[in-house]
């Protein structure tokens, strides 16, 4: 019988697992995830928002220059960010802070999913890896209270942390006893520590995508009537956006593949126009490959080992 060298195939077995060991480290690696709801309606005109800014500038000085964080302000337009979800560069976000400016209303609720969506899509582009909170500012009631009671327990049941800083409020906020810490302050200089204590946190890394704590123990003193709605959401907790099930996102998506070529002219035309971060990137199908390579040449490896024996 003819012997089989296994030296080469020793070595392509090394450059596999090479590729391969690579490959799951990358994945292992995992970024901060931070969004910044600020409330810049006209009930925080003058001192409020003043404070705000400058606070919000002084407490980013603490987060990991490796962290991924995105301002978004209410009521401005909910699909303008001040500065998108991405790579924290500090000059710039304070520049976006300081042109921050009062006036209008207080559409909490519907800038929650926007905050929290982005948050997911970013997630869906970490495979999982990672942590992600959401520190909302504000100092007045939403106006639609009704997607606040709905999407809270369903931002909540993905993982996400929610902190709550009420600012110069007469009655506690409505999302008070709805997330995982909640403070009423009264002026700038606690202001200050509010924001740099929620935020000292970001970079502290994490294990999970509850941070180490059970969604159920992070439910415990939600009211009953969210609390069920919460743990209903953990049935079908994932990516997909909030307040939507898994199932209609499923067709959403398949609509889209029926009509890609139409939406990809349509998206290079149109500036302005982004593609959720995570999706048709590629690297789930290109670690199975790596893994089937890899099986393949250990096998053809033994193989040659035995037959040269």
């Amino acid at each position: 019988m003819k012997k089989i060298h296994a030296l080469p195939w020793i070595s392509l077995a090394l450059v596999a697992v090479w590729l391969l060991s690579a490959s799951l480290v990358s994945a292992a690696e995992f970024t901060d995830n931070l969004v910044i709801l600020l409330d810049s309606s006209g009930s925080m005109e003058g001192k409020k928002i003043r404070d705000a800014r400058e606070a919000v500038k002084t407490a980013i000085d603490s987060i990991p220059d490796a962290t991924n964080v995105g301002l978004l302000v209410f009521p401005e337009d909910k699909t303008r960010w001040t500065y998108p979800l991405g790579p924290l560069r500090k000059p710039a976000f304070k520049n976006a802070v300081s042109r921050v400016k009062a006036g209008g209303g207080t559409p909490l609720g519907a800038y929650m999913k926007v905050a929290a969506d982005a948050l997911l899509a970013s997630r869906q582009k970490q495979h999982g890896y990672g942590t992600y909170r959401l520190l909302v500012i504000t100092d007045g009631q939403a106006q639609d209270t009704n997607l606040v009671n709905r999407y809270t327990p369903d931002i909540l049941s993905r993982g996400i942390r929610v902190d709550c800083i009420g600012v110069e409020m007469d009655s506690d906020h409505i999302l008070a006893t709805k997330v995982h810490s909640y403070s009423n302050v009264k002026d700038s200089a606690v202001l200050k520590g509010a924001i740099s204590d929620v935020l000292a946190e970001v970079g502290d890394g994490g294990s999970d995508d509850y941070g180490g704590e059970d969604p159920y123990d992070l439910l415990a003193s939600v009211p009953l009537e969210l609390a069920s709605a919460a743990i209903n959401a953990l049935a079908s907790s994932g990516n997909h956006p909030i307040g939507e099930s898994p199932q209609s996102q499923a067709a959403h998506a398949a609509n889209q593949t029926n009509s890609s070529s139409q939406t990809s002219a349509n998206t290079s035309q149109q500036p302005g126009t982004t593609v959720p971060p995570g999706t048709g990137d590629g690297s789930g199908f290109l670690m199975i490959l790596l893994i089937i390579i890899a099986v393949v040449i250990v096998i053809c490896l033994l193989a040659a080992m035995f037959g040269s024996l």
